[in-house]
Order: structure tokens, then C-alpha cells, then sequence
């Protein structure tokens, strides 16, 4: 090998080495800007699908309604961006009412949108939605638990139709939940825990 192909390859070998380090910063700010163009509906779907399935024990207590995230498909059957509505306390219904763009609809603005509590009858388990919106004494439904790890239940909203959600434990005090259709997605944050004795809240 003479001295001038040798020098060719080395120059070609830095080459590809300066090419390397100079697109290794590119790729990763790709591989951040790709993840964070995903949009809220799909990371919810990717933190469903990641969560497992729940324990009955474990439902017990009181939820709240802390993310809320709609499609403009779901909404209107038109394409744009996702509805997020995300309160890490609690959605309050003065908050709800601004996203739906009716600020005077509720009597309580400071009341919990939406709170869920679980509780045992028997072999069973119940869910009672609780909300202005809602009948006054709450919405009691069965919960039904899927050997694919789902649990769903289904709230009447005084509406025709099926308003399914499937739920899966996103941590042991947080519900990830999925209308069945898709379109719309719920996060729901455990504030008490249950017991036949009293109710003790979480700090």
C-alpha cells in the first residue's frame, strides 16, 4: 500500500468519525422532537397500555378527575388538536366549565368535576360517579374486571348510547382510563383510602 492510499483512508476514516460526532447530537434532538410531536391522546394511549391491571383492594377509596384529554375528532369530527384539561389536585368545575366554554353552568365552581369511589358489595365491586353534572345522589354502576387486566364501568350520563371506559392501575394511586371507542381519555388521582371504619385521607 503506497503512502498516498494510505493517507486517502485515513482521511476518509476521520471523515466518517467527524461525521459521526457531529450527527450523533442531530439524531438524539430528532429522536426528542419525534416524542414530544406526539400528542396528548397518543401519550395517554402509551402510558394505557403500559399500566396493569388492578387489584380490587386497591380501588378503594376516593378518586378525582385530574387529566382530561379529548380529540377535535371526538369532539366535533374534525381534525385539529387535542383538548387537555389537567388539574394535578383535582379538576374543579370552574375549570371544566372554561374548557367547555360555559363559565356560569355549575352552582359549585370549586366543586370536583368528576370523583369516583369504589366500594364492596358482596362478591362485587361498585363505582359511584359523583359530579354536578351527574344525578344528585351519584351514579352506581358494576365494575366489570377482563382477564386482559382491564377493569371497565359504565356511568350513565342520562344519554343514550355507550359510554364505556376501560381502566388500568397506572401507579397505586392513579387510574388510567380509555373510552372504548377512542377519542377521549381519563386520568384519575386517589385522594382517600377506604375502610370499614373511617376515611382516611392521603397526604
Amino acid at each position: 500500500m503506497t503512502l498516498l492510499s494510505t493517507t486517502i483512508m485515513m482521511s476518509r476514516r476521520q471523515l466518517a468519525a467527524i461525521l459521526i460526532m457531529t450527527m450523533a447530537p442531530s439524531l438524539t434532538l430528532y429522536a426528542h422532537s419525534e416524542q414530544s410531536r406526539r400528542s396528548p391522546m397518543a401519550r395517554l394511549e402509551a402510558i394505557f397500555a403500559a399500566a396493569r391491571p388492578a387489584k380490587r383492594v386497591e380501588l378503594n377509596g376516593n378518586w378525582v378527575l385530574v387529566s382530561w384529554v379529548t380529540t377535535q375528532q371526538f369532539i366535533t369530527g374534525q381534525n385539529g388538536p387535542d383538548h387537555v384539561l389537567i388539574n394535578g389536585k383535582g379538576i374543579r368545575n370552574a375549570e371544566a366549565a372554561r374548557q367547555e366554554k360555559h363559565p356560569f353552568s355549575y352552582k359549585n365552581p370549586q366543586q370536583f368535576y368528576w370523583r369516583l369511589r369504589f366500594r364492596r358489595v358482596g362478591n362485587r365491586v361498585q363505582i359511584v360517579s359523583e359530579g354536578e353534572w351527574l344525578r344528585p345522589d351519584g351514579d352506581v354502576e358494576d365494575v366489570t374486571f377482563h382477564s386482559n387486566g382491564d377493569f371497565e364501568f359504565e356511568p350513565d350520563f342520562g344519554a343514550e348510547g355507550d359510554f364505556t371506559y376501560k381502566c388500568r392501575m397506572e401507579s397505586a394511586t392513579r387510574i388510567a382510563c380509555l373510552f372504548h371507542r377512542g377519542g377521549e381519555g381519563l386520568e384519575f388521582r386517589r385522594i382517600t383510602e377506604w375502610f370499614p371504619a373511617f376515611d382516611r385521607k392521603l397526604r
